[in-house]
């Protein structure tokens, strides 16, 4: 492996922050337009397609001025200017001769590389006059770093024997000197969209041609590159080896997860992040609110899902779902009838009538088909609260207050029996009715605790998304990681090629 370079890494970074100086001093780098993802006709894929960057914008990049490639349209392809005089060179015939069979090649990234070595004549782009040029050192290197994006360099460098300097042989340059092509093509897409993608290359080489043609292939790499604040702290903190081989892991599969992000609502909306039991509340795609949750234990889990508040239920009451009534309310009726009520739960049976606990032989009540629903008034005690974030899914989710205020401490907070529960309600309320009702923060505690059911429509129905991530920052800003309470970080490893094991052990069970 080559040894890092510090001045390829002083070029990205700037006073301890992660930056990306061609990046940045060019908006959005040569091609960051890579936006449009269109329908292949004849195999029915995705298929990136770029229009290649003219004359005057390739002289542009190296000033530094603002361009951003135009998507769609199809202009005919520029000729591939390789580097070097064309002079005799050894490794051209050996690589002029294996395009032939490689243009029906299934992988369309090969087939996508046959197009540029046509473009340069037949030539070899990397191995020019003898030997291996600048050029060609940028993009070893750019695979070789590819682990600081959480990406294998292996995958993309597989079928080269070694540092360029250290191959021997012409068959050996041949072979490197198309795998570097081929491998900066697949990097690009899953830098962008994540290994398993179904992405095409379309005409990517296009863009290709402008940044090889101009110097600029690490600007060009930089625009497939996420841009968001997670990602970047990620990167910088892979760059510098400031993690642990189990962080390293983890963030690998956030950084997957970043390059598919949440589509975030352009007013309001709320994303529960279920791996971090965080809440936040985002306008104009800023965060304006956050707060820690309670979710659900791992063997009852809060479901990933989109959703939207429909209403606010202040003093709410409260009746158990069939799967709490069945696996947590018989098996104490069975065991301690009398403790139900020290629960405050009435028993209504098939008329809503509360009738005695006690007048009922539950060891002979199927658990399958409870005749009895248990109910809880609303008040100080209720499981809910002061108020329920009504949801519209199938599964009986929602948000909800709570009662056990001890619940919100640091660690892992997965105690519910899927529901969230929200660990500064009168905050977010105060957030929903003081936009949609011009409520004061006053009114909405009065609606809490006065006892009395409320039920308060939203004129607008407020997005909410549930996902999943272990890694976010804290509330000073820090990198932070939680334990994988679902395995969902495992499943995403095992997808990517390894293997991570940072699901926590079961936590003790809790009796009221």
């Amino acid at each position: 492996m080559l040894d890092l370079n510090l001045k390829h890494i002083m070029r990205s970074f700037s006073d301890g922050y992660l930056m990306r100086s061609r990046l940045l001093s060019s908006s959005a780098g040569v091609l960051c337009a890579l936006a449009l993802l269109n329908a292949s006709a004849a195999q029915g894929q995705r298929v990136i397609s770029l229009k290649p960057l003219s004359a005057a914008d390739v002289a542009s990049v190296g000033d530094g001025a603002e361009r951003v490639a135009a998507v769609t349209g199809s202009s005919a392809p520029a000729s591939l200017k390789v580097i070097g005089q064309p002079r005799h060179n050894p490794v051209s015939p050996l690589l002029a001769a294996s395009l032939e069979q490689r243009r029906t090649d299934a992988d369309a990234f090969v087939r996508a590389a046959v197009a540029l070595y046509d473009a340069a004549g037949g030539e070899a782009i990397w191995y020019r006059g003898g030997g291996w040029t600048a050029s060609s050192e940028d993009a070893y290197r750019i695979l070789e770093q590819a682990r600081f994006d959480g990406l294998e360099s292996e995958r993309y460098l597989a079928d080269i024997d070694g540092p360029l300097n250290s191959l021997r042989t012409t068959g050996q340059a041949g072979r490197a000197d198309f795998a570097l092509t081929v491998g900066l093509l697949r990097f690009a897409l899953d830098l962008k969209f994540g290994q398993g993608h179904d992405i095409q290359p379309g005409t990517l080489g296009q863009g290709f041609q402008a940044a090889y043609s101009s110097g600029q292939l690490d600007t060009w790499i930089d625009s497939f590159r996420p841009e968001t604040p997670l990602y970047l702290r990620l990167h910088k903190a892979l760059m510098f080896d400031e993690l642990t081989p189990k962080q390293a892991k983890k963030a690998a599969v956030t950084l997957h997860r970043e390059r598919q992000p949440l589509m975030v609502h352009p007013e309001r909306h709320i994303i529960v992040n279920i791996g971090l039991q965080q809440l936040k509340v985002c306008e104009d795609r800023q965060e304006v609110l956050a707060m820690p949750v309670v979710v659900g234990k791992p063997d009852r889990p809060t479901p990933l899902l989109a959703d939207k508040i429909v209403n606010l239920k202040f003093s709410p009451d409260w009746s158990a779902p069939p799967k709490i009534a069945r696996e947590d309310i018989l098996p104490i009726l069975r065991e301690t009838p009398d403790l139900l009520a020290g629960l405050g739960l009435d028993v209504l049976d098939a008329d809503r009538q509360v009738i005695d606990p006690a007048s009922v032989d539950w060891q002979a009540v199927d658990p399958r088909a409870i005749p009895y629903r248990f109910h809880v008034q609303p008040g100080i005690d209720n499981l809910l609260g002061g108020v329920r974030f009504s949801l519209t899914n199938d599964f009986a989710i929602y948000l909800h207050d709570s009662p056990e205020r001890d619940r919100f401490g640091a660690g892992v907070r997965s105690f519910s029996s899927g529901c969230v529960r929200v660990g500064d309600s009168a905050a977010l309320v105060t957030w929903i009715m003081g936009r949609q009702k011009n409520w004061t923060r006053r009114e909405v505690i009065a609606a809490m605790v006065r006892g009395e059911t409320r039920i308060e429509v939203l004129p607008n129905p407020i997005p909410v998304d549930f996902i999943y991530s272990t890694v976010g920052f804290n509330e000073e800003g820090v990198l932070m990681f939680k334990p994988d309470i679902y395995g969902e970080d495992a499943k995403l490893a095992r997808s990517l090629g390894f293997t991570l094991n940072d699901v926590p052990p079961p936590l003790p069970k809790r009796r009221s």
